[in-house]
C-alpha cells in the first residue's frame, strides 16, 4: 500500500515538475468547451469556436496566465545565476605509491632446498 502511494507522489511530483499540469488543465478546458458549444452548434462548428483562440474560457485564460509566470519566473532565475569569478580549488591529487621491490626468486628457493626443523613440530590437540 505504502508503494503504491509512493508511486503516485511521484508520478504527480513528476508532472508538476515537468510543468504536464498546463497541459493536462488545457486539455480538460478544450474538452468542456466542446461539450459546451455543441449543445448550440454542429460539432464542427463547436470544434472550430473551441480553437480559434477568439473564445477562450476562464480555465484557458488562468492557464495562460500560469504559463506565463512561470517563464518570467524561470528568466529570472537564469539572470540571477551568472557568475563571473572562477575559483581556484588546490587539487587533491597526490603521486602513486611507488611499487613494492620484487622479491627474488633466489630466497625462495633457497628455503626450499633447506632441510627443515628438527626436532619437527607437534600438532596441538586442543582440550
Amino acid at each position: 500500500m505504502l508503494s503504491r502511494l509512493a508511486k503516485r507522489v511521484v508520478l504527480i511530483m513528476l508532472v508538476l515538475v515537468i510543468g504536464a499540469h498546463w497541459t493536462i488543465l488545457q486539455s480538460v478546458a478544450w474538452l468542456g468547451m466542446v461539450i459546451n458549444y455543441s449543445r448550440e452548434a454542429p460539432v464542427s462548428e463547436a470544434l472550430a469556436k473551441t480553437f480559434d483562440g477568439k473564445h477562450p474560457c476562464q480555465i484557458c485564460k488562468l492557464v495562460k496566465e500560469g504559463k506565463a509566470s512561470e517563464q518570467k519566473r524561470n528568466v529570472e532565475k537564469l539572470v540571477t545565476k551568472i557568475d563571473f569569478f572562477l575559483q581556484w580549488a588546490p587539487s587533491l591529487l597526490s603521486p602513486p605509491p611507488p611499487f613494492p621491490r620484487p622479491v627474488s626468486l633466489h630466497s625462495f628457493s633457497r628455503a626450499w632446498l633447506e632441510a627443515p626443523p628438527t626436532p619437527p613440530p607437534r600438532p596441538f590437540l586442543g582440550c
